[in-house]
């Protein structure tokens, strides 16, 4: 039992140590998806916005 135990800790230990690694490259990029993700709703209301207000009514 103690073994498997040290076996189960290793392979936690395995599996999160590179776990770390691609979250900390991914930071920036999910800084950036969600730059994107809030510029986009607020880039098409400007666009809604300045087509509207542009229309020949």
């Amino acid at each position: 039992m103690k073994d498997r135990s040290n076996r189960s800790n290793g392979n936690h230990n395995a599996k999160h140590r590179p776990a770390q690694k691609p979250s900390d490259r991914r930071r920036p990029h999910r800084l950036l998806l969600a730059v994107i993700d809030a510029a986009v709703p607020a880039a098409t209301t400007a666009l809604v916005v300045w087509t509207l207000s542009h229309l020949p009514w």
